[in-house]
């Protein structure tokens, strides 16, 4: 009996969107995320101007399930918010993927990995957005 689920070894044979995007772009942020075993978890996203994600990659350097956990997030965060993105948590993770109560704090790296792209392109989007002043000025 294989330690993971046929979701993981489905993500982990065939993974959804692996890569880069640049990282220095306005619409792009970035989260990554070692865990204290070293797996690491580098996921991205692209957002359009309405804050809506259009691209999403990710790069995992550890196991199995941390590779699927950054190839589902990817697929569950394109097409979202920035605030509809809150909705994918470490619980919805772990379901989709079939995850073990060890493998938990893989969904939880990944979250981890998301909220942080998304911090990143929020602060980015509200640096370059255009000042308003009252009047006109």
């Amino acid at each position: 009996m294989t330690p993971y689920s046929v979701e993981v070894l489905d993500h982990f044979r065939a993974p959804r969107n692996a890569g880069r995007l640049p990282a220095d772009a306005e619409d792009v942020g970035t989260g990554d995320v070692t865990d204290a075993a070293g797996k690491r978890l580098r996921l991205q996203l692209r957002t359009d101007a309405r804050g809506r994600v259009t691209d999403a990659r990710f790069k995992a350097f550890g196991c199995p399930v941390t590779i699927a956990c950054g190839s589902w997030a990817t697929l569950a965060l394109i097409g979202r918010t920035l605030q509809e993105t809150r909705q994918v948590d470490a619980a919805r993770i772990a379901r989709e993927l079939g995850l073990r109560v060890e493998q938990l704090p893989l969904a939880d790296a990944a979250v981890g990995a998301i909220r942080a792209a998304v911090a990143e392109v929020s602060r980015k989007r509200r640096r370059s957005a255009p000042q308003t002043y009252p009047n006109g000025l």
